[in-house]
C-alpha cells in the first residue's frame, strides 16, 4: 500500500478503460478514538466514545463508499490519515484504494483522498488569515487516464457558522488560490480541471467566482446535467453546496468528457432528508448526500 505525505511524485504507466468515476462525499465528522489535540470534545476517548463505537461509525461510511464504487473519492470532514487507513484496511480492503492522502493541519476535520488510479503528484495549499486562522487546506492532485492528464482540486470551504456575510471573505480567499492555480495550469495547455467538494456556498456563486477570477469557463455538475434538489438539507430546503465544477475541456465533445453527475439517495434518506449519522450508535450515514461524476472518452 502507498501512503502520501504532503508532496509525492509517482511515475506510473497503466492502461485503463476509457471511463472512470469520481465521487465527493462529506462524511460528517469521521473521527478516531485517539487524543490528537485537534478533535472536537465529543470525540475524545471516553466511556462514551470508544474504539468499538468509532468502528461502527467508520463502517457506516464504508458501506456507502462500497455502493459508490468510485475510482477516486474526495471525502470531507475526515480527522486524519489514520482514520482513512483504518477505514480502507478494515472495511474496504477489496476495493483497490492503494493511493490515499489526508493533509495534517490545525483543523479538526480535513479533506481525504482515496484512489485506485495512481496519482502523479499531490500538493497541499494551506491558508492563513488573521481573522480566519483555521481554514482547511485545498488538496491539488493530478493523474493520467488514457492519453490525457487531469487536475483535481479537493476542497472544503469555510462554513457559514458565524454568519454568511461575515464568513464569505474566507470562502472567497480559498477560491482565489484555486482560481490562480487554474490560470497557471491553463497557460501551459488546455488542461482538464475539476474542482470538487463541499463549498458551503450556492453553486451559481461559486461558478461565477471561479469563472471571473480564473478567466476560464466552468460549469457545475448540477447545471450541466440538470440534477434536481440538492445534497444538503437545511432549514427546510435543499442546498447544492456539494458539487463538481468542470472545466470547458471536459464538455467540448473532444476526447474525455463528463457524461453524468448522479446524486446518490438510495438508502440514504429518511423522511426525504439525508439520514444523519448518530455518533453514539453508529446508525445512519451523513447529513450530506454523495455525488458521483462519470467521465468517458468516446
Amino acid at each position: 500500500m502507498k501512503r502520501f505525505v504532503f508532496i509525492i511524485c509517482i511515475c506510473t504507466s497503466v492502461l485503463y478503460a476509457d471511463e472512470f468515476t469520481l465521487a465527493t462525499y462529506n462524511v460528517q465528522n469521521l473521527f478516531d478514538a485517539i487524543h490528537d489535540g485537534t478533535e472536537y470534545g465529543e470525540f475524545l476517548p471516553s466511556e462514551i466514545w470508544t474504539e468499538s463505537l468509532c468502528d461502527k461509525n467508520i463502517a457506516s461510511i464504508a458501506s456507502v463508499i462500497k455502493r459508490l464504487d468510485a475510482d477516486i473519492l474526495l471525502l470531507q470532514e475526515v480527522e486524519n490519515i489514520s482514520v482513512l487507513e483504518r477505514m480502507r484496511d478494515t472495511f474496504l480492503a477489496d476495493m483497490g484504494y492503494d493511493y490515499i492522502f489526508c493533509p495534517k493541519g490545525k483543523s479538526a476535520t480535513n479533506v481525504g483522498v482515496l484512489s485506485r488510479i495512481p496519482l502523479s503528484y499531490v500538493r497541499v495549499h494551506a491558508f492563513y488569515r488573521e481573522d480566519f486562522p483555521y481554514l482547511r487546506p485545498v488538496v491539488e492532485f493530478s493523474f493520467s487516464h488514457g492519453s490525457e492528464k487531469f487536475f483535481v482540486f479537493a476542497v472544503h470551504l469555510k462554513s457559514k457558522l458565524g454568519g454568511e456575510e461575515k464568513t464569505a471573505p474566507a470562502r472567497e480567499f480559498q477560491l482565489r488560490l484555486v482560481a490562480g492555480r487554474v490560470r497557471e495550469l491553463m497557460l501551459k495547455a488546455d488542461a482538464n480541471i475539476i474542482v470538487a467538494g463541499d463549498f458551503n456556498e450556492r453553486e451559481d456563486k461559486v461558478e461565477a467566482f471561479l469563472d471571473s477570477l480564473s478567466g476560464y469557463d466552468f460549469l457545475s455538475g448540477w447545471e450541466l446535467f440538470s440534477v434536481d434538489d440538492g445534497s444538503y438539507f437545511y432549514n427546510g430546503r435543499w442546498e447544492k453546496i456539494d458539487s463538481f465544477f468542470i472545466s470547458g475541456t471536459l464538455f467540448d465533445g473532444n476526447g474525455y468528457d463528463a457524461i453524468s453527475m448522479t446524486r446518490i439517495t438510495s438508502g440514504l434518506l429518511i423522511d426525504g432528508k439525508p439520514l444523519k449519522r448518530d455518533y453514539h450508535s453508529g446508525e445512519g450515514f451523513s447529513d450530506h448526500l454523495p455525488l458521483v461524476l462519470r467521465i468517458s472518452c468516446d
